[in-house]
């Protein structure tokens, strides 16, 4: 299936680009729960070859960038099973580093200045620094009132049982046109879309966009070949909708991805075929206007599920790729050149390095980690230590992964080279309120007054009744909203507006996406993760 033969063992490889909305290949057997073969000793991987250039496949495209090597010397790592080490990139020394300057389509996000965190020499963990909670209060800085009570579920409205404060509409229907607005008018739209809303909404996110209004965009899960995509609702500056188009079409299960630093999606196709991973990783431009592409994050193919990144240091950045099957190694892609000056969508198509993640456990709940290019030493790694993986994110240095089997969430320090575990069973953090602080002490001074302000949201996988929500830095869960009239189903999509005000999330089976705004005006402080709470009630 390939004219040329690039393995990735310290190398470089070509970029494939995809230059029109069509599936990288005809895919008519797509298993998309099977799992791969689990013997130990003939473990199946996907290919490593770049795919020829049949008409259905995306054309090769040719690099001229150069084939610049990364440092890497060998680190002391435990053998597995007489495998050799493969060597890991040296850590960066501490050099200040400039401003990065982000060219988007979309505004940029805030400046940043980023700067290397190397580890110790010696690294060890210490006790986090006692958390200052802030107590609730009944206004905000400037006088409003708080009106919103996360957790006290009274209000039922558009389907839903709501927190006290807060008031639902929906704003789209799988199947159904897409109603746009004017000056807040939901009743007597003054037009529709042209196609229905996408099936299956999954993963989300919103992003601004020049006019001061936003885009939300949608993943479509569709198991059919050629069905997927990627969907996007354009807002004004005051929250009418203005417009609803595919932005990807003619992928499959499109399920999990995650945002860029220069404001572009990434979706990932979450498929099985004959027991290999089969899928995609596109970058996806939420306006349209430019054309989707394949990625070379995902070269080889899999199972992907989420994406992240660690730009710390602009001039090594990280972007990261999940699996969701029991020998679905994290991937780490490293772009041989950077173009923040230029056009940084391109880091993502060039040539790079791809490695995977290597667990060792101490104890039952911390270890150590490395990166190895032996993608078959971490697919067996994997599936001893954290087998399908789920949701990733990337937050001052810390990198989350959750694995949805174990039930357990990762918490692995980058720069230390040090890892912790904790369950997802309870709600995410299984109460450990210094993880919850560790996320949520970056909020803005604007957030801080506002009594939701020490809140991470976070969605939920199965239940009778699925929901929205939340905990706070004292380790307290919060139900903020449940599908009372949905019955069994998933919640998808979380996000919030660029400002705060404005909470999206949808009903995957059902095809059912809602805006949640609170009626005090205020925006939601809190922030969201990439991670689910897993239902552990036995009748469900």
């Amino acid at each position: 299936v390939a004219a040329v033969s690039l393995v990735i063992v310290g190398a470089s490889f070509l970029g494939v680009r995809m230059n029109n909305r069509q599936p990288a290949e005809s895919i008519s057997d797509v298993q998309p729960i099977e799992e791969e073969d689990a013997s130990l000793s003939s473990p199946s991987f996907p290919s490593l070859l770049v795919p020829n250039t049949r008409t259905t496949s995306p054309s090769l495209r040719s690099s001229d960038k150069d084939s610049i090597q990364p440092q890497s010397s060998p680190i002391p790592m435990p053998s597995l099973s007489g495998q050799q080490t493969a060597p890991v990139p040296q850590w960066y020394d501490n050099t200040p580093q400039p401003t990065i300057k982000v060219p988007s389509l979309l505004p940029p996000l805030s400046p940043t200045t980023y700067k290397p965190n190397p580890p110790s020499p010696n690294p060890s963990r210490t006790s986090p620094a006692p958390i200052s909670i802030l107590p609730v209060q009944n206004s905000d800085s400037e006088g409003t009132q708080i009106l919103y009570h996360p957790g006290d579920l009274t209000v039922h409205e558009s389907g839903l049982l709501l927190s006290t404060g807060l008031t639902a509409r929906i704003i789209a229907r799988t199947n159904q046109t897409v109603a746009y607005q004017r000056n807040g008018d939901t009743v007597t739209p003054t037009s529709t879309s042209t196609i229905p809303f996408h099936q299956r909404p999954d993963f989300g996110a919103t992003f601004p966009s020049p006019d001061g209004g936003w885009i939300y965009v949608s993943n479509s899960e569709m198991p059919k070949s050629g069905e997927g995509g990627v969907g996007a609702i354009t807002f004004d500056s005051v929250g009418n909708i203005v417009d609803y188009q595919m932005v990807l079409t003619g992928t499959i299960m499109n399920c999990g991805g995650g945002k860029t630093p220069w404001n572009t999606w990434i979706s990932c196709e979450e498929i099985m075929l004959n027991g290999t991973g089969g899928g995609k990783i596109y970058q996806v431009d939420p306006t349209g206007t430019r054309e989707a592409e394949i990625t070379s994050v995902g070269l080889g193919g899999g199972r992907f599920e989420s994406f992240t990144y660690d730009v710390r240091d602009p001039d090594f950045p990280h972007f990261y790729a999940s699996e969701d099957r029991k020998k679905g190694a994290l991937r780490r892609f490293t772009p041989h050149r950077t173009n923040w000056d230029n056009d940084p969508w391109e880091m993502l198509h060039g040539t790079g390095d791809i490695e995977f993640l290597m667990l060792y456990p101490i104890d039952q709940n911390s270890g150590y980690f490395a990166w190895t290019y032996d993608q078959n030493a971490a697919k067996l790694n994997a599936r001893e230590n954290y087998p399908e993986c789920e949701g990733i994110e990337v937050n001052n240095g810390l990198l989350y992964m959750v694995a949805k089997k174990l039930k357990i969430l990762f918490i692995i320090d980058l720069d230390s080279g040090f890892y912790q575990t904790h369950t997802t069973s309870h709600g995410a953090f299984d109460g450990s309120p210094d993880q919850v602080a560790t996320i949520l002490k970056h909020s803005t001074s604007q957030q801080k007054t506002v009594s939701d302000s020490s809140m991470l949201y976070f969605t939920e996988e199965g239940g009778s009744r699925p929901g929205i929500h939340a905990r706070n830095k004292l380790g307290q869960y919060f139900t903020v909203l449940e599908a009372e009239e949905y019955g069994k189903d998933e919640t998808t999509g979380l996000s919030f507006s660029p400002s705060g005000h404005h909470l999206y999330f949808a009903i995957q089976a059902k095809g059912v996406l809602f805006e949640v705004t609170r009626i005090d005006g205020l925006p939601f402080g809190g922030q969201t993760l990439n991670i689910k709470y897993h239902n552990t009630d036995p009748n469900e």
